[in-house]
């Protein structure tokens, strides 16, 4: 990335953006109850499908995870009620479940397997263990890389973020002394084209509707000229996992 990540921490959802060169190159939306890939978890088989070679796995999120069984080691247990450990491949969208594996990939500064296996034996399924839940932990799962600098809003995140960004400058500073105006840039990003000149990328994955699930998901990039009249790309990623309108 690197540089600085601007994290506006409100209840319930986080506002962020990466910064370089004292413009917004990549925005996100965190609302922590999705589970992001890359996250390790203790899960339970609750069904399997013969036709589709796989398994349904029951990790606490709102849809259950998919399984294919060629992504389980063929010693693997996967009959119904079986616990195990499964990290996510690809998150939950659209009317789908997280693909998961279960062939392990520890983050290189998280836990090892043995250590997973030693944390899972003291819970019942479903339980995360790596990262632990959280705003911070999820969203830095889904950097690309990690910022030089984290800045928040909001004092009562620090502790949380030094902990998901252990190599990171963080930060306290009020959003007027920030570089950027990150409820303009989020505006600007889910407007509409104003010309055909301008191509756009925003994508979100989001659950609508009262009780029924449907993940939506919204693209839209946006080229903009710099003082220069050079072109930069810009690319906005909100996560979510609940309800967002479409414009």
């Amino acid at each position: 990335m690197p540089g600085s990540l601007l994290i506006a921490a409100g209840p319930g959802e986080w506002l962020a953006a990466c910064v370089e060169g004292g413009a917004a190159v990549e925005l996100y939306v965190e609302r922590g109850d999705t589970p992001p890939a890359g996250s390790i978890h203790l899960g339970r088989v609750v069904r399997r499908t013969p036709g589709l070679d796989a398994v349904h796995v029951d990790i606490g999120a709102e849809r259950r995870g998919f399984l294919p069984v060629g992504d389980a080691p063929r010693d693997l247990r996967l009959d119904e009620g079986a616990r195990l450990l499964v990290q996510v491949r690809r998150e939950a969208r659209q009317e789908k479940g997280a693909r998961l594996s279960a062939r392990i990939k520890p983050r290189p500064d998280g836990p090892d397997l043995q250590q997973l296996a030693a944390e899972a034996a003291r819970y019942e399924p479903p339980r995360q263990l790596d990262p632990s839940p959280g705003f911070a932990a999820a969203l830095a799962l889904r950097l690309p890389a990690a910022p030089e600098q984290v800045i928040t809003d909001d004092a009562g995140v620090v502790p949380g973020l030094r902990r998901a960004f252990p190599d990171a400058e963080v930060a306290h500073r009020p959003a007027e002394d920030w570089p950027i105006d990150l409820d303009a840039e989020f505006a600007a990003a889910l407007a509409p084209m104003p010309s055909a000149t301008s191509s756009v990328t925003f994508s979100a994955t989001s659950s609508a509707g009262r009780g029924a699930a449907a993940d939506r998901r919204y693209s839209a990039a946006r080229t903009c000229a710099t003082s220069s009249s050079s072109s930069s790309h810009r690319r906005f990623s909100g996560i979510r996992s609940r309800s967002m309108s479409p414009a």
